[in-house]
């Protein structure tokens, strides 16, 4: 992509313009973008999402917008925001503070394409943040003409394929829960056999009481009241009354 356009001023107007096909090649301008706080542009490697960022002031507004949905799909703000940097498959980007320009605040931020923060993290005298290059690509540019034209067919084979692989994973899970409640009822079994074998020794300990079944105890049950206040007050007519509670 282009290196950012930076502006000397806080506020401008941000256009998009379609280059046309390789047949006409006709430039039409796509939408305007009014007084934006921003001094400067990056786009995602990958294109459709640019990043308007305010680099000049302190604030460090950030804005993401798709310029196909033609819309904002993230906002933020990085204080003191120094450096923007999208990743080279264009799904994260970092805005971070450089001691070069700042000798506070210094740090970074990760986002995901869409302005969703992921990471903060601040560290002491920080200057540069780099991404690591993408790997060049095993397929020729032929291959890659190919999978970008049957996108879609070729997505739906994965869906497909994936949707097999959480099946799979989904009965694994299953009959390793169905494994876990056998053992479980195999080892409830066993102590019950233990307990009922020991029945007779239970009686003679107790005296020759069965104390097993539910029918050889009495349950009592008892009320108690207590009073817990004791108020006087007196009528008009001088009676005194005693009232008392519960």
């Amino acid at each position: 992509p282009p290196p950012p356009q930076a502006s000397n001023t806080a506020r401008m107007d941000v256009s998009f313009y379609s280059m046309g096909s390789k047949y006409n090649g006709r430039i039409s301008l796509i939408k305007t973008l009014e007084k934006k706080q921003a001094s400067g542009l990056w786009w995602s490697p990958v294109g459709s999402i640019i990043l308007l960022a305010n680099l000049k002031g302190t604030a460090g507004q950030l804005e993401w917008i798709d310029v196909n949905q033609q819309q904002t799909i993230g906002e933020a703000e990085h204080f003191m925001c120094s450096n923007i940097e999208w990743d080279p498959t264009g799904r994260f980007v970092a805005s971070s503070v450089s001691h070069w320009k700042h000798q506070m605040e210094n740090g970074y931020h990760m986002w995901t394409s869409h302005g969703r923060e992921l990471r903060h993290e601040k560290k002491e005298k920080f200057y540069q943040l780099l991404w690591r290059p993408r790997p060049p690509s095993l397929l020729t540019e032929a291959k890659e003409k190919e999978i970008n034209k049957n996108l879609r067919l070729y997505s739906k084979r994965y869906e497909e394929e994936d949707a097999k692989v959480k099946l799979a994973l989904d009965a694994g899970l299953l009959k390793e829960r169905q494994h876990q409640s056998a053992l479980f009822e195999k080892e409830l079994e066993a102590r019950r056999k233990e307990y009922n074998a020991l029945r007779t020794q239970r009686i003679e300990l107790r005296g020759g009481v069965e104390s097993d079944a539910e029918s050889a105890y009495t349950v009592i049950e008892e009320e108690e009241r207590e009073n817990i206040e004791i108020t006087e007050e007196v009528i008009d007519d001088g009676e005194e009354i005693e009232i008392g509670g519960d």
